[in-house]
Order: C-alpha cells, then sequence, then structure tokens
C-alpha cells in the first residue's frame, strides 16, 4: 500500500513538470518517405485545447500515416512534431492514441482487459478500475463487465478499445478511423463522448472519411489528398470557400462508351468537372448556372436521352468530392 501510495505521488509530481503550457499538437512542415514514394508532403496542423480536430481523406491519403508520425508509432519523418511545446519522448504519457485495428486480448472479459491495459500505461489496478468503470458508463459498455470481447458486437468491441487507451486520462486523444464500421447508434454515441471530453479540455484528433459528421462536431477540418492537405478550415469556411459552384446530376436512358468519352472531352474544355458517374447516372460540377444550359445544349445535339434530376447547391459531402476530384 506504501508503495503504491509512493509511485502515485511520485508520478504526479512529474506530471506537474511535464504539463507545460504549450499548444497541445504542433505538426510542422511533416514530410515522410516510405519505399522511395513521398507518402506526406509539407503538412501543417495545429490542435488546441478542447477542440475537435478531423482529419479527412479517402483510402490511401496518408491519413494514419500522420496520425502514427504524430503519436510515435511510426518513425522517420522530416519536420517536427511538438505535445505542448515539448519532444514527444518527454510528453508521451499525455497521449491517448486508438489504433483502428481492434487490440484488446480475447480471452479476457472486459475488466481484466482494463487491468491489463491500465498496468501498461503504469497505473495501480485500483487507478485502473476506477477510471476503467468512469469510461464504461460513459460509453455505456458497464453492463458488459464481464463479458468477453468476442461476446461483444463490433460498436461495443471499438467502444471498449476506446477504454483500454484512454484509461491514463490523456491531454490528448487521436483516434484512426473510430467510426468505421459503425451504425448510426454508435456513431451518434461516439461523438457524444468525444464532445463530453472536450468540454473537460481535451483535445481530440480524429481521422474519417464522413465529412458531413466531422463538419457538425469538429471544431477544424483537414482535407488531405495524396499527402497534402488540400484545404483546412471550420465546415462553413470550407462550405464557403468552394460552394461556389452548382451541382447538376443527370439520369440517362442510354450511355455508351463514346458517349461517355464525349462527355469527358467536352467537361475539359468547358471546366465542367464530372464528380461521379455510375452506370447511366453522372453528377456533374458547373461554376456557373450559365453552364447548365450549354451542358443540355450539348447533350441534345448528340441526341442522348436523360432527365435532369437536380440543379442545385453542393452538400459537404460534395464540397469533399469535389475537392478530391481535383
Amino acid at each position: 500500500m506504501y508503495k503504491e501510495k509512493l509511485k502515485k505521488a511520485w508520478r504526479e509530481i512529474l506530471n506537474f513538470f511535464r504539463k507545460a503550457r504549450g499548444i497541445p499538437v504542433e505538426a510542422q512542415n511533416i514530410r515522410f518517405c516510405y519505399d522511395k514514394k513521398l507518402i506526406l508532403r509539407n503538412i501543417n496542423l495545429k490542435a488546441r485545447k478542447g477542440q475537435i480536430i478531423a482529419v479527412v481523406g479517402k483510402s490511401g491519403s496518408g491519413k494514419t500515416t500522420f496520425l502514427k508520425l504524430i503519436t510515435g508509432v511510426e518513425h522517420g519523418c522530416e519536420g517536427r512534431v511538438r505535445i505542448f511545446s515539448k519532444p514527444l519522448l518527454v510528453t508521451k504519457d499525455r497521449l491517448g492514441y486508438v489504433p483502428q485495428q481492434i487490440s484488446v486480448i480475447p480471452n479476457m472479459n472486459v475488466l481484466d482487459n482494463i487491468k491489463f491495459f491500465g498496468g501498461l500505461h503504469g497505473l495501480s489496478e485500483t487507478e485502473s478500475m476506477k477510471s476503467g468503470l468512469e469510461l464504461l458508463k460513459m460509453l455505456r459498455l458497464h453492463e458488459k463487465a464481464d463479458a468477453l470481447p468476442t461476446q461483444l458486437s463490433g460498436g461495443q468491441k471499438t467502444r471498449l478499445n476506446i477504454v483500454t487507451a484512454l484509461l491514463h486520462k490523456p491531454d490528448v486523444i487521436i483516434l484512426d478511423e473510430p467510426f468505421v464500421g459503425l451504425d448510426f447508434f454508435n456513431r451518434v454515441l461516439l461523438w457524444h463522448f468525444l464532445e463530453s471530453l472536450k468540454k473537460k479540455g481535451k483535445t481530440v484528433i480524429l481521422t474519417t472519411h464522413l465529412l458531413s459528421e466531422a463538419g457538425s462536431y469538429a471544431d477544424r477540418i483537414f482535407i488531405l489528398k495524396k499527402g497534402r492537405i488540400m484545404i483546412s478550415g471550420t465546415a462553413d469556411s470550407i462550405e464557403k470557400k468552394l460552394k461556389t459552384h452548382y451541382i447538376m446530376e443527370v439520369q440517362f436512358q442510354y450511355l455508351s462508351k463514346e458517349d461517355v468519352e464525349a462527355i469527358k472531352e467536352w467537361s475539359r474544355k468547358k471546366t465542367v468537372e464530372i464528380l461521379d458517374r455510375f452506370g447511366k447516372y453522372i453528377m456533374f460540377s458547373l461554376e456557373t448556372k450559365g453552364q447548365r444550359s450549354y451542358l443540355l445544349q450539348f447533350l441534345d445535339k448528340r441526341d442522348m436521352k436523360y432527365k435532369e434530376t437536380s440543379f442545385r447547391k453542393p452538400n459537404l459531402d460534395e464540397v469533399f468530392l469535389r475537392t478530391d476530384v481535383r
């Protein structure tokens, strides 16, 4: 008992000196190559206290690599990463990293997993249980305390994965694609949990491809494409920057390969973007209202049978789609 109290007191002293003022996460000019291939290109990101930061991009855009670099899981980048204005080696215990892969022990029940991972974080069993039970209640897992991970649903496993990573109550929480495979209920539950951490002054950085949801909850969004930040800012500012165009959706009765090539060629000449194409459906991005009549004239000239389904301003996901085709 005496040794546990002494260890706890020593940790509190260390934390007092480590908790220097500064920006929770600052990545400057991050550049990373793997097997002679450039993965990340001059990434700059600041995350402040009490913020949720969403890094949005398709698979292969470099999101996971970026998170691994700022958490120290991956090494060898150019540039600088600082946690509370100090090197990662000094402040790593203030980070909580939740990988996309479920990392809990399958043959241990929920409580035993909490004790095990708490020990890895340097916590006593008492400290692990206190922190773990609090997190289980926040994530609505307390009724599954005696269950094995194999008895949990996919969403419950994801939540347990988060619990085991946050037992040491880190100031910065970093999550890699936490919403993958989750239904609407589990996504909303997780967003509300992250909001509760934000209200406590925690800094949250996550990756996702769900831009509309990120726009509703995140304070700042960074859109990543091919290892480069295409645009960043609040959801409103991103929409204002890119919502100067219009969306036109066209459903065709028939669409040959020659028709598709002709449409592509015309689009290139008229600065019209094809955002999406599925079967006989094409979504266009037009810079002006006047381009709508030009597009219809072109389709009529080629005697294409179609039905215009909509002409409108884009939503946030379509704004993201536009940055992705550039």
